[in-house]
């Protein structure tokens, strides 16, 4: 795995086999690490956690149910799902609060629908769509390899007030501060049911990471931000990715 240290925003690489992926930046350090080595639950809800997402081989941690998504990104992860006919099975986080809030610290992704595939975190709505977009979904779902997207739109019966959240502005400089962009938007899509972001990330800090390790050091950098932020979408390229994606 690979260490991302940032000293004085400098980004500097260091290969690890033992060291989960890591933010360090004014001397805290933020861990990007997977939900295998969550030490922060305590063992009863732990083995739950590894017994609900190994249910099925594909398993959907969701707002809803296939039959009611209660938010539009699960809605159009489900559509996805059902459109290449994939079985699974999901559970529903807005009835279990244990649940939803113990799988944000397992997997160390703080944001919903989460798709796992053999038990490993595949990612959400964002990273399912680019997957299929380059061809790769269909290979992903037979290794279920971890792969990656963050979204977690709030239905109208789980909204929370806007007061004092993070402006599109300031994650704008905070984004392209501690990732070093070379380019970077972010657009504010709040609705008064909770703050609401989408966000392009060009950087090459972004260079050899699969694209849920990419995601992850974008939450870390936003780390005390997503506290107040419900729906965080995002794409996250390196130079190049986005020098072809700008020509096509």
């Amino acid at each position: 795995l690979a260490c991302v240290l940032f000293a004085q925003y400098e980004c500097r690489f260091t290969i690890s086999p033992f060291s989960p992926p890591s933010i360090t930046s004014g001397g805290e350090r933020l861990c990007l690490r997977g939900g295998a080595s969550a030490s922060g639950l305590n063992p009863q809800l732990k083995a739950r956690l590894e017994k609900l997402i190994n249910e099925d081989r594909v398993m959907l941690f969701m707002k809803g149910t296939p039959e009611q998504p209660m938010c539009g990104f699960s809605a159009q992860i489900i559509k996805i799902l059902k459109e290449k006919n994939v079985s699974f099975k999901s559970f529903n986080i807005l009835q279990d609060e244990s649940v939803r809030q113990g799988l944000k610290v397992f997997s160390d992704w703080p944001t919903y629908p989460q798709l796992y595939v053999n038990g490993n975190l595949m990612g959400g709505l964002d990273v399912v769509k680019e997957l299929v977009a380059s061809g790769q979904f269909d290979e992903e779902l037979r290794s279920g390899h971890n792969s990656n997207d963050a979204g977690d739109m709030q239905s109208s019966k789980d909204c929370k007030a806007d007061a004092g959240r993070a402006s599109a502005t300031s994650l704008k400089e905070k984004l392209t501060k501690l990732l070093e962009a070379s380019h970077c938007e972010v657009q504010d899509l709040s609705d008064g049911c909770g703050a609401k972001f989408q966000v392009l990330v060009v950087s090459s800090a972004f260079e050899g990471q699969p694209v849920i390790n990419r995601q992850r050091m974008v939450n870390a950098a936003l780390e005390k931000e997503m506290k107040g932020i419900h729906a965080l979408s995002m794409r996250c390229l390196t130079p190049s990715q986005f020098a072809s994606a700008s020509q096509s």
